[in-house]
């Protein structure tokens, strides 16, 4: 076998080498592809890159008001932002969502929701605007509420959920329901995780917060059982082998969420109120791979991440 000059052989190392860093880079989860979160503050909208651990500001809070309360909807390049305006003395209130292009900043009003409640029913008027700000469309409808539950008794018409609507596609779901948490799919609902403080006696604490992971293997969820116990913080449930892992102690973390890649969890800690009289909290990420952790920002008010 005929063997390659010396300086071939280094050379072939070289490239055998990088090639090998490219594939680790590419495999290895611990290595963050340009993951994002969207989080709010007093002073505006921001986005966070895992990668650089850097904060951008998108928008100043004077431009837009953002309650912490409403959801933001975003894909990778966009982010679009509600607010909630009402009328005094009038059973009328205004959604208005603004559309936000991050690479070029472009930003204007796009849809309102004018939502007016009667007992049984919603008044909704959809009007949709271009970028030029002229109308698209207006649509008038009836919503009617869901009047009764299982007591018979009126349920109030829960304005939000018909504006503001989660649009991961997938087929489950999961809820905390008297310190339990249940997974629906198709209509059913299945006990997956059972508060043991709820055994025939008044609920005391229990599993509240629950989320899904992207993959639909597992749930993050946070654990308040309202007594002093090293039992409570964050668990994550492997819903296929009927095990649990228990992540963080302590009732200080609140609201895990997934990320993309179900690798790492992000967590509100600090809960406070603000001099305006809105919640804070600080915000963490936390990697499931490493168990090692970062503090995101202070004082945010709505945190999600960018998917």
């Amino acid at each position: 076998m005929r063997l390659l000059p010396l300086k071939w052989n280094a050379l072939l190392l070289i490239f055998i080498f990088l090639n090998s860093c490219n594939l680790l880079k590419n495999n290895n989860p611990l290595i963050n592809n340009g993951e994002q979160i969207l989080y709010t503050t007093s002073s505006g909208v921001y986005t966070f890159d895992l990668t650089t651990r850097n904060s951008d500001l998108l928008l100043e809070r004077n431009n837009l008001f953002l309650p912490y309360r409403v959801k933001s909807n975003f894909n990778e390049k966009d982010v679009i932002f509600g607010e909630k305006t009402t009328s005094e003395n009038s059973n009328e209130n205004q959604f208005n969502f603004y559309y936000l292009n991050k690479n070029n900043k472009e930003f204007w009003k796009f849809k309102t929701f004018l939502i007016k409640q009667k007992e049984y029913h919603f008044n909704i008027t959809i009007t949709q605007f271009s970028n030029s700000g002229n109308i698209n469309f207006i649509n008038d409808t009836l919503v009617p509420c869901d009047t009764f539950n299982v007591e018979k008794k009126i349920v109030h018409c829960n304005e939000w959920s018909l504006v503001l609507k989660n649009n991961t596609i997938t087929s489950k779901e999961v809820i905390s329901r008297k310190g339990n948490i249940y997974l629906k799919e198709n209509g059913k609902e299945e006990l997956v995780i059972e508060n043991e403080n709820t055994k025939g006696q008044r609920i005391i604490g229990g599993y509240i917060n629950p989320q899904l992971s992207n993959n639909q293997k597992k749930i993050i969820v946070q654990f308040n059982p309202n007594l002093i116990s090293d039992l409570e913080g964050i668990y994550e449930f492997d819903i296929e082998n009927k095990t649990q892992n228990h992540l963080l102690s302590g009732k200080n973390n609140l609201f895990p969420k997934y990320s993309k890649n179900d690798d790492k969890i992000m967590i509100a800690r600090n809960k406070r109120l603000s001099e305006e009289d809105v919640w804070i909290y600080d915000v963490f990420v936390y990697n499931l791979l490493n168990k090692k952790e970062f503090k995101v920002a202070e004082e945010v008010t709505y945190f999600e991440w960018i998917k």
